[in-house]
């Protein structure tokens, strides 16, 4: 579920060695998520390259509590889209694949 997330103030907890035996309550907030798409299409690939294994991965920037979004690629059409956290700054691409 990408439209709801847990708010950055409650999705760290810790514990310690006396929550084992004591137990520890916490409270998470769930708070709406605001996404923007990111889509583009996978062009120059040789023709004789197979394009079913390329992923794109998109990494937020260090100390943020965002997650990392793996891109659906549509590899008949050599298209990718993701849904990113808006607001987190400058997401980083990793691309990579399998030549078969």
């Amino acid at each position: 579920m990408t439209n709801y997330r847990f708010s950055n103030e409650t999705k760290v907890v810790s514990t310690s060695t006396s929550d084992i035996s004591m137990g520890k309550q916490v409270s998470l907030d769930v708070v709406e998520n605001q996404l923007v798409t990111i889509s583009g299409n996978l062009k120059s690939f040789d023709n004789s390259y197979n394009v079913s294994n390329v992923q794109i991965k998109w990494t937020p920037p260090a100390g943020t509590l965002a997650s990392a979004v793996t891109a659906t690629v549509n590899t008949q059409a050599m298209t990718f889209t993701a849904e990113v956290q808006d607001g987190v700054g400058v997401y980083s691409r990793y691309f990579w694949g399998q030549r078969l």
